[in-house]
């Protein structure tokens, strides 16, 4: 289509004939390959081969996503990643960097950008939001825990409360039982301590299972879903792997960090359901004993005595429930402690491993600029600059070019355009970044002869391939009209058209 409108010669060329478009190239990863489409103006009636061999649309294109581009993610998309390396309309050859649709978010060009640049540190961003929501969770547990005391409180209490619980063991040893019933009230003294003891770890092993509940819902509410929406937000698929030694792209990090969660969610939901066995077993023990109690109380005809003895109990009962509930907060404030202590040690891990991924960053924009200042003194005469700035706490990046005269012409700026192209090339061969180290552009014939003259000449010095359309009356010496024959790769004019139609 030109202008958006069919061509009536190309659609009979296509309905009439069949047509397959093959291309040999070597992949980012310096392998050949070739890729073969036969087109129709059906979609449905088109077909992707590679290598010869057919395959679907959405393996082609996966398969041209990382071998040409190094693209391995869905985000930043092929088509956005694409138009930077073809500039095929004017609007593309006018614009420098935010070269998109004018509707595109920067949240789009962050990812872009930073896929281009080779920052390998995204995933490390969206561990650190991960690692921040947690400690943030734990303090507010920890907040509640200390209420209405302070671990130093509660430690302070346990002491004289284990005085008090020895003293009331005694008064229960030493109790004298005057009456003929002495060997009921002594029977109901065992069953009473039993009830007690019992009682004791029912409320213990109630609180473990209220606790190992608790883990089991915030584990399942860590595990990361693979939606859209969640990778945008946290620039979660920038197409890059993750930095370390295991090389996990993002999306098999996720699913390493969901079994993990996955198999501690199964280790506590077999330790829950030992421990509800258990509270059913004491259950029924201390059901058993308030039966024996009963059937005691029922022959014990002395209220006094019986009075006395269950005040014993009773607050024995009360002091080992004190005890264990103020031992129990007092675990849950040191391992909470402890949780927050290993997550912010361990998120400080990461922010070391977030910097370095940051001064990678830094380093390759320097890199960069040393042949995009180079290349636009050359071309003409000015050095620009580009600048492009990781925000790691906000997660978003700040570009933009710098010159002495930021005021370009439109031939100026196609200058600079091709510039930035060209030195994006020499800058992947540098580093050994996994890009595509080619540029396809509009015409330029509103660029100076003399800067075109030294555009082709740094395009011939690089590792790379330069492709633009230019009229052949741009040129009239005989040293460019040579440049041009030895560099064309198709010629074309009113009467040897494109597809010879």
């Amino acid at each position: 289509a030109e202008f958006g409108k069919d061509i009536p010669e190309i659609v009979s060329l296509i309905n009439d004939n069949v047509l397959k478009f093959t291309l040999d190239f070597n992949t980012v990863e310096n392998k050949k390959a070739v890729v073969s489409r036969i087109i129709s103006t059906d979609d449905k009636n088109s077909k992707y081969f590679l290598n010869d061999v057919e395959i679907d649309k959405k393996q082609y294109s996966e398969f041209i996503a990382q071998a040409v581009f190094g693209l391995t993610t869905d985000k930043p998309s092929l088509r956005n990643v694409s138009h930077k390396f073809i500039r095929n309309t004017n609007d593309k050859m006018q614009k420098t960097l935010n070269f998109l649709h004018g509707n595109t978010t920067p949240d789009v060009y962050d990812l872009l950008y930073l896929f281009l640049f080779g920052f390998n540190g995204l995933p490390l961003i969206k561990k650190k939001g991960e690692f921040n929501k947690e400690i943030k969770k734990q303090k507010a547990y920890l907040a509640a825990y200390r209420n209405p005391n302070r671990e130093t409180v509660l430690a302070k209490m346990i002491k004289p409360l284990k005085k008090e619980i020895a003293e009331a063991e005694r008064n229960i040893k030493n109790f004298d039982f005057k009456d003929s019933h002495d060997e009921s009230l002594k029977k109901l003294s065992e069953i009473q301590k039993m009830i007690s003891d019992y009682s004791l770890s029912y409320a213990s092993l109630n609180m473990r299972v209220r606790n190992i509940e608790e883990s089991i819902l915030s584990l399942k509410n860590n595990i990361t879903q693979l939606v859209e929406n969640d990778l945008m937000e946290i620039y979660s698929s920038a197409g890059v792997y993750f930095n370390g030694e295991l090389k996990r792209s993002y999306e098999e990090m996720v699913l390493f960090h969901n079994d993990v969660i996955k198999n501690k969610i199964n280790f506590l939901e077999s330790e829950l359901l030992k421990k509800k066995e258990e509270i059913e077993s004491i259950n029924e023990k201390i059901n058993g004993f308030h039966e024996q109690e009963s059937s005691l109380f029922r022959t014990i005809k002395e209220p006094e005595t019986l009075k006395s003895i269950n005040q014993l109990f009773n607050k024995l009962t009360e002091l080992r429930e004190n005890l264990a509930s103020i031992e129990s907060n007092l675990t849950r404030i040191n391992d909470t402690n402890a949780l927050i202590k290993s997550l912010e040690d361990s998120r400080e891990q990461l922010l070391l491993e977030i910097e370095l991924a940051v001064q990678g960053l830094e380093k390759n924009i320097e890199v960069f600029n040393e042949f995009f200042g180079d290349l636009t003194k050359e071309i003409y005469g000015e050095r620009y600059i580009f600048d492009l700035s990781f925000d790691i706490d906000k997660g978003r990046c700040n570009f933009d070019i710098s010159c002495v005269t930021p005021n370009s012409n439109g031939g100026k700026k196609k200058g600079e355009i091709t510039a930035f192209d060209l030195a994006y090339i020499k800058f992947v061969d540098k580093v050994k970044l996994k890009r595509a180290t080619f540029v396809i552009h509009d015409s330029i014939e509103d660029v100076d002869v003399n800067q075109i003259r030294d555009i082709f000449f740094e395009a011939n010095n690089i590792n790379g391939q330069y492709i633009v359309s230019i009229l052949s009356d741009k040129f009239s010496e005989d040293t460019d009209l040579k440049m041009m024959m030895n560099n064309s790769i198709l010629e074309l004019s009113s009467t040897n058209k494109f597809f010879k139609v």
